[in-house]
């Protein structure tokens, strides 16, 4: 499991271990997933926030 901490600088490194565990197609797919998932989460917070009522 990639850590969540892994940003910036850590990107090549992570993504070349994952490309060993999962194969290239898996790696990908486990990346952008995680990326995807930070997105939604932003996406529910900003919601939330403009959700509350006033």
């Amino acid at each position: 499991m990639i850590s969540s901490k892994a940003r910036g600088d850590d990107a090549p490194v992570v993504l070349s271990k994952s490309v060993e565990m999962h194969g290239a197609g898996g790696a990908i797919m486990n990346l952008s997933g995680q990326v995807a998932g930070k997105i939604l989460d932003d996406v529910v917070l900003i919601l939330q926030k403009q959700a509350k009522p006033k």
